[in-house]
């Protein structure tokens, strides 16, 4: 929920599309994409996209 939360946050202001795929591999397991046509992370902050309540927006919510 928090890449897609942040993905809207970062288009809010320019527009965009946001999109979110989901298939299962060959083993049943769940994969999903989640993109977005935002401005991008900075790559000294790629390491944090999976914490938890991570804003590189400080505007944004913290639960966003």
């Amino acid at each position: 929920m928090n890449l897609m939360l942040n993905g809207i946050e970062a288009m809010k202001d320019t527009g965009g599309e946001l999109t979110i795929k989901s298939e299962r591999d060959e083993n049943g397991e769940l994969l999903m994409s989640i993109t977005d046509s935002g401005v991008g992370l900075p790559a000294e902050k790629a390491h944090q996209i999976f914490d938890a309540f991570l804003r590189l927006n400080r505007r944004a919510p913290a639960w966003a």
